[in-house]
């Protein structure tokens, strides 16, 4: 009775995680959409002075991205999602890095809606388009790269944070510190993958999109 007892406890316990996961994934997923729907509106409701920025902006993204080298494409593309990769991968060594660690996701959602929400409001169905074939492919692995980067750091500062606290034993913390820095170097090659797929998407479509 006693092994059984212990038993069921143990697979309640991992039940628990598993709801726990779960939930913080959903978590970061929503507040990544809502980044995006945020930046979105905060695109319809702009200044004209700052839309006019962004046309500019825009305008000169579309041309440079139909003549620069490739690989300044990919540079360029690990730069952007890199750095919050490596921001979130540090943080999970700091206790209380939660707040920034939720903030990431919201903060890739809010450029991707600004940017799709401007292109759609200036430059309707070619916007669209723009959008679906030089934003979208490398933002969809880009973005879920980030939100599964910020579940392990999240992870990762809650146990610092119970231990601190002296809520949990200092037990396996080596192989747990070896395998969060796996699970990032594999996200990190789906950051090098999006990179790639930006890179094939801009030889295959730029030159289509010079605005």
């Amino acid at each position: 009775m006693r092994i059984r007892g212990f038993k069921h406890r143990e697979r309640r316990e991992a039940n628990g995680e598993k709801g726990g996961v779960s939930r913080l994934i959903l978590l970061l997923f929503g507040l990544f959409a809502g980044g995006i729907a945020f930046g979105a509106l905060m695109a319809g409701n702009g200044s004209a002075e700052a839309m006019g920025v962004l046309q500019s902006a825009t305008s000169l993204f579309s041309a440079e991205r139909a003549s620069q080298p490739l690989f300044t494409t990919f540079v360029h593309s690990i730069s952007a999602s890199g750095s919050l990769l490596l921001l979130l991968f540090f943080c999970g060594f700091w206790a209380v890095g939660q707040p920034v660690e939720l903030f990431i996701p919201l903060f890739k959602g809010l450029g991707l809606g600004m940017s799709m929400g401007y292109l759609y409001l200036y430059y309707h169905l070619k916007g669209v388009l723009f959008s679906l074939a030089l934003i979208l492919p490398q933002a969809f692995l880009s973005s879920l790269a980030i939100i599964l980067a910020g579940k392990e750091s999240i992870q990762m500062s809650s146990l610092l944070f119970k231990m601190l606290a002296g809520g949990r034993e200092n037990a396996g913390g080596l192989s747990i510190v070896r395998l969060y820095c796996t699970k990032f170097m594999i996200l990190g090659g789906m950051i090098l993958l999006a990179a790639l797929v930006d890179c094939v998407c801009t030889f295959a479509f730029a030159r289509f999109f010079v605005m």
